[in-house]
């Protein structure tokens, strides 16, 4: 089982982040993090850990944003205004121009901080998040280190949800379970220098199967399995191919030369997928043992919905031919080399080619 936990500092970006998502009131779209986080605990891929902290931390948020904003962006308009009368008087209707402006995109952050909030707070109602409560002796243990000068007041939140997070792992992670925290505060949570294939180590659980990363993409990448790998045809030269004949136009390629270019032509793709494989599984076994086992598990689904389909009455020319529409125009070969999310979307699609299959053998 792969734990996960976002920081506070995770969910704050999703509130104050607006990013195109926004095409009208009636037609808002949830933010990114929020819908990948819900197919994958719908998937049971992930089981998102939710300390109490952190839920009361963004209720303290939501109370006091309006005002915050208010307050700042009045300040930003003082602060040109002032720029303005120091430099050219004259230029008093650009500073109203301005001020519009800045009225539009302070409502707009607002409109957006309220909606995303509310898709935040239903997330957390999903019934396969682990709710962490807020013990009052963690309280009074916390705040006796405070007083003691152990932490100072700025990280007594940290604090309690390492507490949190400490009991947890302890009475639930087995050795093959993976716990995985994402936060943009290294300092508190991570040791220095201790970055590996983008994952750090917990400077608060030294586990092996316990690390973090710096920011929510970074795991995303790592779990979807998302490499930018590049093949330098120098590195196909290296394998015997003259790179040279494959820029020559062909009208026959029944002639001996036509014949030539096609031979080469295919010794360079073997050479190519062969190579792009070595550097793809060299990546892939970076990543954790659970992402490679999910995967590997969506492989096999795959394989076995193509077999159940081929194996249908009803299944011929026809259906193969369309069959690279519900692989989201990928060939087989090319399944390996899919993202996690990818291979998600093509085992649910063949999912269903399967039922409408079974349903057209009905009437044979």
């Amino acid at each position: 089982m792969i734990y996960l936990c976002l920081d506070t500092n995770i969910y704050m970006q999703q509130l104050t982040d607006i990013n195109g998502k926004e095409d009208s009131e009636e037609n808002y779209i949830s933010p990114h993090i929020i819908s990948v986080l819900s197919i994958l605990l719908e998937q049971q891929y992930v089981t998102l850990i939710l300390p109490e902290v952190i839920i009361l931390e963004l209720e303290k948020a939501n109370r006091s944003f309006q005002d915050d904003y208010k307050d700042n962006y009045s300040k930003l308009k003082n602060k040109i205004n002032e720029f303005i009368k120091e430099i050219w008087s004259e230029a008093r209707d650009i500073y109203e121009k301005l001020c519009i402006f800045i009225d539009e995109e302070q409502d707009n952050k607002i409109k957006y901080w309220i909606k995303t909030y509310e898709i935040i707070q239903e997330f957390f109602r999903n019934e396969k998040i682990i709710k962490l409560n807020l013990d009052p002796g963690l309280v009074l243990q916390n705040e006796k280190k405070r007083i003691s000068g152990e932490i100072n007041t700025r990280n007594t939140n940290d604090e309690l949800i390492k507490m949190q997070l400490k009991i947890f792992i302890q009475g639930h992670l087995n050795d093959d379970d993976e716990f995985i925290f994402i936060t943009n505060n290294k300092k508190d949570f991570f040791v220095d220098n201790s970055e590996v294939n983008g994952k750090f180590k917990l400077s608060w659980d030294r586990r092996e199967n316990c690390y973090g990363y710096f920011s929510l993409k970074s795991f995303l990448k790592k779990f979807n399995n998302e490499y930018d790998l590049k093949i330098d045809d120098s590195e196909i030269a290296d394998e015997g191919v003259n790179l040279a004949n494959l820029d020559i136009d062909f009208d026959d390629f029944e002639s001996g030369e036509g014949q030539t270019w096609l031979k080469e032509q295919t010794k360079y793709h073997e050479i190519w997928r062969t190579k792009y494989k070595e550097k793809f599984d060299k990546k892939l076994n970076e990543s954790p043992q659970n992402f490679r086992e999910i995967r590997n598990t969506l492989l096999l689904e795959i394989n076995n919905l193509l077999f159940e389909c081929r194996k249908t009455k009803s299944w011929d020319h026809r259906s193969e031919y369309k069959l690279s529409y519900w692989l989201e125009d990928k060939s087989e070969q090319e399944l390996y080399f899919s993202t996690l999310s990818e291979l998600i979307v093509i085992r649910n699609n063949l999912k269903e080619y399967l039922k409408i299959h079974l349903e057209m053998d009905k009437s044979y």
